[in-house]
């Protein structure tokens, strides 16, 4: 009855209490920073544990590098803080290892074999549903924040749209059941444009069509018409959500003139900027080692590009070391030794974040979807890596 209180699943359900604030417990409640924080030392238990037990694959090579740089800079802004310092140092690593360091620790357990594909099954059925009930609980609060502000508005871009991109990869641990797959990408293709948010529904028709190109090229003849009969509906049915949209959204119909105008949302101002200082105002030490962690924040805030965000807070340093981080992730997602599953799964969370980090943020804000996600893909790579130093339990 209670097999499923284990640690794997405590620890999953810990980072869904935290990353779903607002619907299971109340935003900033003083529990779930505590549990954060236990959350935290756990985690980086288990990067320790990651390092020292196994020979670990190229992606978290590549993540070791990135975190090493994070942690220097940030323990520097600790040290010796800016004189206006709107994000502490303490942030700046908050943010950092509650994206990346969880990783490590889905690595470990599946590893051990404490999760498999049926776990993630379920767990891939609570994400979704939990998911869908977040984004209406979003949009309650974008309104009541409306209209508490006296401003005539009912509909919003909402940011949760990139959560559902984040779970499109999902849909491939259900490949033996072929309607529940297609009905998940749906699923994730409606709400994606539901949030309105341009970024994510690029990167989710992107992602949607590379699991939709893989299941055609590896079928049968017999499935791959079935495929075709289902693409058409959601087609048909795709088209008449974007339809009734049209008809019904003044704000839509916006969003849509936005893009095709080439209106950044005022992100070509913050890009011009950040380069212009990086490559004209930076002196040869910022140039080469950043101006320090949220040197960003003394400026305008936060560049909207990882590239820029890097190049003025950690410089050409940190640009390399971001190249070298992304470098190892594509090695492992399609040249390392992964099965056809895992290695597309890993290919549709590269595209996503790789893409993320031109107009949004991707290594401050991978959610314990893509982090499950990653560390189970991951041990699908490398074989009798274990070395056995001694027998260890948290």
């Amino acid at each position: 009855m209670f097999s499923w209180i284990n640690k794997p699943n405590l620890y999953t359900l810990g980072w869904c209490i935290y990353f779903y604030q607002g619907i299971l417990f109340p935003d900033g409640f003083v529990a779930i920073k505590l549990m954060m924080v236990v959350l935290l030392v756990v985690s980086l238990y288990y990067v320790f544990i990651a390092n020292t037990q196994y020979k670990i694959p190229a992606y978290l090579m590549g993540l070791n590098a990135l975190l090493s740089l994070f942690t220097v800079y940030g323990l520097y802004l600790i040290i010796i803080p800016y004189d206006y310092n709107p994000v502490p140092g303490s942030e700046f690593l908050k943010q950092i290892y509650v994206s990346l360091l969880p990783i490590y620790a889905f690595y470990v357990f599946s590893k051990e074999g404490r999760i498999n594909e049926k776990s993630v099954q379920i767990w891939a059925i609570f994400f979704i549903t939990l998911t869908i009930v977040y984004y209406f609980a979003s949009e309650r609060t974008l309104l009541r924040n409306a209209i508490l502000a006296k401003i005539n508005k009912t509909e919003f871009t909402n940011n949760i749209g990139y959560l559902f991109t984040a779970l499109i990869p999902l849909s491939l641990f259900f490949k033996k059941r072929v309607l529940l797959l297609y009905v998940i990408l749906g699923t994730c293709f409606v709400f994606t444009i539901m949030a309105m948010k341009r970024g994510a529904i690029i990167i989710g028709v992107i992602c949607i069509m590379l699991v939709l190109w893989n299941a055609l090229k590896t079928s049968n003849i017999k499935t791959k018409i079935s495929i075709m009969i289902l693409l058409f509906i959601l087609f048909v049915v795709g088209a008449k959500f974007v339809e009734y949209k049209m008809e019904t959204s003044d704000y839509f119909i916006n969003r849509i003139e936005q893009t095709s105008e080439g209106n950044a949302s005022g992100r070509d101002r913050l890009f011009s900027a950040y380069l212009n200082y990086f490559l004209d105002d930076a002196s040869p030490s910022q140039f080469f080692l950043g101006s320090g962690a949220n040197y960003t924040m003394q400026m305008i805030g936060y560049a909207h590009n990882d590239w820029l965000e890097i190049a003025v807070n950690h410089g050409l340093l940190g640009v390399l070391c971001f190249i070298f981080y992304w470098s190892m992730f594509a090695k492992t997602a399609w040249v390392g030794r992964l099965k056809k599953t895992e290695s597309l799964v890993m290919q549709i969370v590269f595209i996503d974040f790789f893409l993320r980090t031109f107009f949004s943020m991707s290594y401050r804000e991978m959610h314990v979807v893509s982090q499950l996600i990653l560390g189970y893909s991951l041990t699908k790579e490398i074989r009798d890596e274990q070395v056995i130093y001694s027998n260890h339990t948290v």
